[in-house]
């Protein structure tokens, strides 16, 4: 087979690419060794003008060719055998002949014409030295032409000089040497070409090299498709940190189009304090062959930041790490979703400032400063009075303009290093900190704050031309080291808060252990109530009222509790506690109906008289009952009672309640 005419395969290209390289590096040393036997032959000359010019030109030449060889060496270790690579070293190959032969004819003149040199020898030297050529270029045919050609110059300049017309002869010798030569080297070429491509296996390397070409096309051609059509921005970079590709989907993320970006460097789209850090990622994933993902800060065209994720991996060629290959995905909407949502988790939607949970954090924090540096806080818990009535009266709408517009005051009123939070409803929590070592002033500077706070209600707003005023309600619990739950401290706050609503609302109340002792018993005596209503327990006495001749007119109503085997207990013990729990509606519709059959028994013992009348007591939770009203007249009904034989006793409380 004529390895000429046939489509080499890459491989062959490459081994014939190594052998050329080995040659001219053997070439380039024989240069170095025969200019340097020149310069030693001459040596004698030392000193004049043209022989210093001639040797340091022949030291340009030679390190010049060692620059140009360790060039394409690299170039080849890097990149492999390119078509620009092999177009290089075709050209090198006819500048590293053109220079051998001008070397061997330049020292025909400059050595060995002005020396005491023999024709004979001269001859003789060319002649190796043109044999040598040959060789030397055997797989560059032009090139082996152009180094014999011009080394062939003393053979024929000499001999012209010593023997005139016969010079003719020594030049046609000369042409049918240099012919012979060139004419073996090609044999010599295809001879070499043919057993490398037979002993090689070349044959089945061609179909394997059809085969894998058109694998690698098809892979090319999917690669192109995605590279191309992905969401992602797909982007590579070389070593030196430059952009070498560029697919649309960069464009849509970053703005700039694939002719404007390739050739530009990490600041085309991230941020100068992100270099040193991208440069130290892409440096290790080099080193350890491995790809990364990171989430990054990037610019675009137009300035904007744009928050990215980015899938780096390494691209490799014969073993060797040369760029990265960065897909890169905008988050920038995932991430403010994030923020969103944690800004929902931690704050209120409706005025913006931190929620219970935000705040409890904030609490556990400040415990935990109380304990480094032994200094008091204060929680305050803060309950706008009446605050239902608005948004019953004017709306919800009306209600959240309100409590936003009591916010925004409430955050004015206290210092910039306190904490405001909203728990929901119109309750609100302020965290006062860094009060001092010292109680007593801790507990003063406190008070200056909640009395401020106490009046951030006041001309609050003006809504469709109704002016809105609030009284807030405020229990303070102050804290030091010795605290370390929050939610018992929130629940101290929240009673001390609840003390001053018992009190008649608009007020501040500091915590101490007796409203605890108090709340917790309220708690067991609400337990032992429900206990007492499942069993039964409560008992009603009517203590009559006479007129001044002893007849019956009217009749007290009492309510009794006999708990368990005990005596009856004291009715100051409980009743207040009854009568602000829910169960006192289901207590006060029992005592109606129990009433409505006294009544009637009286009435069947012709006891009751015209106008005679039972006295009932209600409590303000009965009257803000929406269906108390309701049922009663249905009680009324079902018994057969006029509504003039029950009187209901509204005590002063309910109606400061109800206002």
């Amino acid at each position: 087979m004529d390895g000429s005419s046939e489509v080499r395969p890459a491989q062959l290209d490459r081994d014939i690419a190594v052998l050329s390289m080995r040659r001219l590096f053997f070439g380039t040393g024989i240069t170095g060794a025969v200019s340097l036997m020149l310069v030693l032959i001459g040596s004698s000359r030392t000193g004049e003008a043209q022989y210093t010019i001639w040797v340091v030109a022949l030291a340009s030449v030679f390190f010049a060719r060692i620059a140009s060889f360790l060039n394409i060496k690299r170039t080849f270790d890097c990149e492999g055998l390119t078509p620009q690579l092999q177009h290089k070293l075709m050209v090198s190959g006819l500048l590293f002949a053109l220079s051998d032969g001008l070397i061997w004819a330049s020292a025909s003149w400059v050595v060995f014409a002005l020396l005491d040199v023999s024709l004979y020898a001269v001859m003789s030297l060319t002649l190796v030295a043109v044999a040598s050529f040959g060789l030397i270029y055997m797989f560059q045919p032009r090139a082996a032409a152009v180094a014999m050609s011009l080394a062939s110059v003393p053979l024929l300049v000499f001999p012209f000089a010593d023997t005139g017309n016969e010079g003719f002869y020594v030049a046609a010798l000369i042409g049918i040497l240099i012919g012979a030569i060139c004419l073996g080297i090609y044999e010599l070429k295809r001879h070499i070409f043919d057993y490398l491509y037979k002993n090689g296996e070349y044959e089945q390397m061609v179909e394997a090299h059809r085969l894998a070409e058109q694998k690698e096309k098809e892979a090319n051609f999917i690669f192109t498709q995605q590279w191309e059509n992905t969401p992602l921005a797909a982007i590579q970079w070389d070593r030196r940190f430059r952009i070498t590709r560029w697919n649309p989907s960069a464009r849509e993320i970053f703005g700039y189009s694939e002719q404007e970006a390739v050739g530009q460097s990490l600041g085309l789209i991230f941020m100068p304090d992100d270099f040193e850090k991208v440069k130290k990622k892409w440096r290790g994933i080099w080193s350890s062959k491995k790809g990364g993902r990171s989430v990054s800060v990037c610019v675009n065209r137009e300035g904007k930041k744009v928050d990215c994720e980015w899938h780096d991996s390494v691209l490799t060629k014969d073993g060797g790490a040369f760029g990265i290959t960065s897909f890169v995905e905008d988050i920038s909407s995932q991430v403010k979703s994030k923020k969103i949502i944690k800004s929902q988790a931690d704050f209120d939607s409706l005025t913006g400032l931190p929620n219970r949970r935000q705040m409890m954090k904030k609490i556990e924090r400040s415990i935990a400063n109380c304990k480094n540096t032994q200094e008091y806080s204060a929680l305050i818990f803060l309950d706008l009075d009446h605050f239902k009535d608005i948004n019953d009266t004017q709306g919800h709408d009306v209600g959240d303009i309100v409590l936003k517009a009591f916010a925004q005051r409430l955050k004015v009123m206290v210092r910039h290093n306190d904490t405001v939070a909203r728990f929901g409803g119109d309750e609100f929590v302020v965290l006062v900190e860094g009060l001092g070592r010292n109680r007593k002033s801790a507990m003063e500077n406190v008070q200056l704050v909640a009395d401020k706070l106490l009046v951030t209600g006041e001309g609050l707003c003006k809504i469709a031309g109704v002016n809105y005023d609030l009284d807030v309600s405020g229990g303070v619990a102050l804290f030091n080291s010795s605290v370390s739950d929050a939610g018992e401290l929130l629940k101290s706050a929240d009673l001390a808060m609840y003390q001053v609503k018992q009190n008649g609302r608009k007020g501040i109340c500091f915590y101490d252990e007796s409203l605890s002792l108090e709340a917790e018993y309220r708690v067991e005596v609400q337990r032992s109530l429900r206990e007492g209503l499942e069993k039964n327990e409560f008992e009603l006495y009517s203590q009559p009222i006479v007129d001044i001749k002893g007849e019956h007119r009217f009749f007290e109503t009492l309510l009794r509790w006999r708990r368990g085997k005990r005596s009856i207990v004291p009715a100051a013990d409980f009743i207040d506690i009854l009568a602000n729990s829910p169960m006192i509606l289901n207590v006060g519709y029992w005592i109606v109906e129990n009433v409505c059959k006294n009544i009637n028994q009286l009435r069947e013992r012709n006891l009751w008289g015209q106008g005679s009348a039972f006295f009932v007591n209600v409590s303000p939770k009965q009257l803000s009952d929406g269906d108390f009203s309701k049922r009663v007249r249905e009680i009324l009904d079902e018994n057969g009672i006029l509504p003039e034989w029950i009187v209901m006793e509204i005590t002063e409380e309910s109606l400061i309640d109800r206002s």
